[in-house]
């Protein structure tokens, strides 16, 4: 049973990452959510039974649109949420995350959005005594815990990595490696196969963040130049892919001083470019590149936030699951759930 959950659940999170160009080849067609939500329906039911597929479905919905409703917030555009059959359900956004509190704040809606709909079902319970509604909020609290663990790409592992990069990026790359290795070694030492599948997930993860940083940094290269240094119109030309600009001016020298008094660019060398020495070549980077290059981190009050969240979410959970355990009849209950 707790093997064949753990398939499902996992499956139902990290679903959607392998299959998002095709989540993406179908945003725009309402047809196709309306065709996927009930190729999802059906094929949760012959799985398990109609009333489990139905809580599935409603759970997905809910927990996703924490996420959508969070990016809202944020100012993200969405393109809405998808269900893909075996897989679960993806919020699916039009761009990445803004700053760090961004990314930790919308991993965290889901889990919260997941953990009312299990206390709404709770109270449920204690309204009516059956232990159905029990067995639904235990396979809640279950598959939201998962969803806590850890390891990227579940929403825990995404909370988690952007307090690690807050602090420094060393941190934040050694959380995804981190990760690596823990689906390494419960796939391989502590039998869990499953956790292979988030392997190859967590290095394209890894490989995201490592290529957004520095593809962050061009582009913040570009504009601070731009914006402080080109409009000066003595600047013939500025080469983004060497870093190098051109300067032509009777006296050069003087917008290299400008250059060099600026705190935040460093000099590396400057040589003539032209025969008439008017043309000089100037390599430069600027001083703070690897600070520039990261998404805006979080503040000491935004990261202990994100722990109280993410550490206050799964106590919740866990002892929701726990109290479950309790029920008379819940384990029938949970096994005529999943048929």
């Amino acid at each position: 049973m707790k093997f064949r959950f753990g398939i499902f659940a996992l499956l139902l999170k990290i679903g959607p990452k392998i299959f998002t160009l095709f989540i993406k080849l179908l945003k725009g067609a309402k047809l196709g959510k309306v065709g996927l939500a009930g190729a999802s329906m059906v094929t949760y039911s012959f799985m398990f039974t109609w009333q489990f597929a139905l809580m599935i479905m409603v759970m997905l919905f809910i927990h996703e649109s924490g996420h959508i409703w969070a990016m809202k917030r944020w100012g993200i555009k969405t393109k809405g949420i998808y269900f893909i059959p075996f897989f679960g359900g993806a919020a699916v956004s039009d761009k990445e995350f803004p700053s760090r509190w961004a990314e930790s704040h919308i991993a965290l809606m889901g889990p919260v959005w997941g953990l009312a709909v299990s206390l709404a079902t709770a109270l449920i319970y204690v309204a009516t005594k059956d232990p159905l509604w029990a067995a639904g909020v235990g396979w809640m609290a279950m598959c939201n815990l998962f969803n806590l663990l850890p390891i990227n790409p579940l929403d825990g592992g995404r909370v988690l990595k952007s307090i690690a990069f807050s602090f420094h990026s060393v941190f934040g790359f050694a959380f995804l490696l981190f990760g690596l290795l823990a689906c390494l070694i419960l796939a391989i030492y502590a039998g869990f196969g499953l956790f292979l599948i988030l392997f190859p997930i967590g290095i394209l993860e890894l490989c995201a963040e490592f290529f957004g940083k520095r593809m962050r940094g061009e582009r913040d290269w570009r504009k601070y130049i731009h914006a402080n240094i080109l409009r000066h119109k003595d600047i013939v030309s500025f080469y983004d892919e060497s870093l190098k600009i051109a300067l032509a001016q009777p006296e050069p020298k003087t917008l290299l001083d400008m250059i060099d008094n600026d705190e935040r660019i460093r000099i590396l060398k400057v040589k003539k470019g032209g025969a008439e020495a008017q043309l000089f070549e100037c390599q430069a980077i600027l001083a703070s590149y690897t600070d520039r290059t990261e998404k805006p981190i979080m503040n000491l009050r935004q990261i202990g936030l994100s722990v109280a969240g993410y550490l206050g979410i799964g106590t919740i959970l866990w002892i929701l699951m726990n109290m479950i355990h309790h029920v008379p009849d819940v384990e029938t209950a949970m096994n005529f759930l999943k048929g």
